[in-house]
């Protein structure tokens, strides 16, 4: 049996070593068919982009001719070679292994130090082939070794194709970890990262680079740096390219079919798979054709060839995007703002719509269109349906909506700082409420820290907030899973709690009201909390209907300053 390749980005490893490939070869044809030869792919993390850098480099590398039919035999170019096959002199660059430094000074040292070092192993891999004399380099920084490559005289006139994988990773952590003020340094001016593209473009222009494809998450960088590197050709939105990377349906159903050998299981793998690492589209022209994350997908497939079984833990921990790339967008001076909202929005609806921009910058404000349109490039939304320039987002999978509560904890705990969570607490007491029925605990602690919250700041969202804070930490549960306004039976109740795991006895409907302070003050306080508690119970009694499964039925009134009833339907 073929070997499940989670993690495997080298594509002679992959070839040579007996793991499953799904074929994208002739995504290689489609490139060089390409109208523009600079080209931009953006895509999330995970989804496969180093695998796809790692064999255009064993494909047009010119010292790797010989290994042609070993490691694409089989394969759709194998079968459809094209012209400019192992032709080139490859230039690859990963810039995800470049480090941030303590300051400006440092991160562009390291960024020296990694651009040379690419260099001296281009210089050894094609020394049969260069006839000019290399001085020594070993202080020049980035933009002078571009330009000593400029000066480097090949045999038959080869000329380079330059790779550049994640070419954002590493400023996108100096925005998050210095601000912006000193990304603004780097990527304008005579910032060192502008620097280097721009003297990326001068061998385009010379004819000594030939063909360029760069992999990045989001057009932050790209169009920080575009006065000085204006050449390239975004295909992130072309239809011919919205499924190289990622995994299909076609595709999953042969991996499927080759790993799990049970007729009857594959029918459940499937529904899982599609439920957690489903949802994904990048062609605005048809929106309904869906791809799996790749490394989620591997994930899954890892743990039940190995097991049998699921993982455990359905959100792969090394798939968690940074918090950190969101909270310099979603608070100032540790205070809420308005982009939290939108996120608050978003999770709570699972869904919003606005333009998609292909082109913004950290130079300009981001509003909430940029912010709507970065959720998407990170991969934390995406399209369901598309008209024109306007689109309809939504959250692809149950993995992302589940990382995204877990951001708005994050963000809340950052907020208020003396909002202290016992995590262990809330995941015992989710237990006990998930198997034995006893709810009591962990929905006081939780109302408990809410207003232990609000007693600290003023919360941005008011009374919707403790609707918003309930569903954070309660999606921290590994039991079930908490939805917001889910239909019942021609209602939508305020929170439901559907369990993630078979094996889970209880679920719960709950149902939120809201009575503002000063009406408790004015009115019959009991007579009013008893009226309202009544409503809430009529509408929970009419959205449970009838269940085989054991259900129960939590009302929750609260009020500005307290939550003045908490019980069970069930119990009087």
């Amino acid at each position: 049996m073929k070997r499940i390749p989670y993690g495997v980005s080298n594509f002679e490893k992959l070839r040579t070593e007996n793991y499953f490939f799904l074929d994208k070869t002739e995504f290689i044809e489609k490139i060089e068919r390409s109208d523009s030869q600079y080209l931009f792919f953006l895509r999330p993390r995970k989804f496969g982009k180093s695998l796809l850098i790692s064999m255009l480099e064993y494909y047009y590398d010119l010292t790797h001719k010989e290994e042609f039919d070993e490691l694409f035999s089989g394969t759709y170019i194998h079968e459809h070679p094209t012209p400019l096959r192992n032709s080139y002199a490859v230039l690859s660059f990963d810039f995800s292994t470049v480090k941030v430094g303590k300051n400006i000074a440092d991160t562009e040292a390291s960024f020296n130090r990694y651009i040379r070092l690419v260099f001296s192993d281009f210089l050894e891999r094609y020394e049969q082939i260069i006839t000019s004399e290399v001085p020594d380099f070993s202080d020049y920084n980035a933009s002078d070794i571009v330009n000593l490559i400029d000066r480097l005289r090949l045999k038959n006139n080869i000329r380079l194709y330059l790779l550049i994988d994640e070419y954002d990773n590493f400023m996108n952590n100096i925005l998050v970890d210095f601000g912006e003020q000193t990304y603004m340094e780097i990527t304008h001016g005579t910032g060192f990262f502008r620097s280097f593209f721009a003297a990326i473009k001068s061998l385009t222009q010379s004819g000594t680079i030939d063909r360029i494809f760069i992999t990045g998450v989001t057009p932050l960088v790209m169009n920080d740096v575009t006065s000085g590197f204006n050449i390239g050709d975004n295909i992130s939105l072309n239809p011919e390219f919205s499924n190289m990377v990622g995994v299909s349906e076609t595709e999953l159903k042969e991996l499927v079919e080759y790993y799990v050998k049970d007729i009857s299981d594959r029918q459940h793998v499937t529904e899982s798979l599609k439920e957690w690492y489903n949802g994904y589209t990048f062609n605005p022209e048809h929106a309904s054709q869906r791809l799996y994350n790749t490394t989620m997908l591997w994930y899954f497939m890892k743990s039940y060839i190995q097991t049998g079984k699921p993982p455990r833990e359905l959100t792969d921990p090394n798939i968690k995007t940074d918090f950190n790339k969101l909270r310099f967008l979603i608070s100032v001076d540790n205070k809420l703002n308005g982009n939290f909202s939108i996120l608050k929005e978003i999770i709570e609806n699972r869904e919003t719509s606005s333009r998609l921009k292909e082109a913004f910058s950290i130079g300009e404000r981001i509003d909430e269109i940029e912010f709507v349109s970065l959720l998407y490039y990170l991969g934390l939304l995406t399209i369901k349906e598309y008209y024109g320039e306007f689109a309809i987002f939504r959250i692809p999978n149950r993995t992302i909506e589940r990382l995204l509560w877990e951001y708005i904890t994050e963000a809340l705990e950052n907020s208020f700082h003396q909002l202290r969570i016992n995590e262990r607490y809330l995941v015992n007491s989710f237990f006990k409420m998930s198997y034995e029925g006893e709810w009591k605990a962990a929905i006081e602690y939780i109302l408990d820290k809410f207003y232990e919250a609000i007693s600290i700041r003023d919360f941005v969202f008011h009374e919707e907030g403790i609707k918003t804070f309930m569903l954070a930490y309660l999606n921290l549960s590994p039991f079930f899973y908490a939805r917001s306004e889910v239909e019942f039976h021609g209602g939508f109740a305020d929170i439901y709690l559907e369990p993630i795991l078979t094996s889970v006895k209880y679920r719960y409907l709950i149902e939120l009201k809201y009575i503002k302070s000063s009406e408790l003050k004015k009115a019959d306080r009991e007579k009013l909390i008893r009226e309202t508690v009544e409503r809430a119970k009529a509408q929970l009694q009419r959205y449970a209907g009838e269940s085989s499964q054991p259900l129960k039925l939590l009302v929750v009134v609260a009020s500005s300053q307290e939550y003045v009833y908490l019980g069970d339907v069930s119990v009087e």
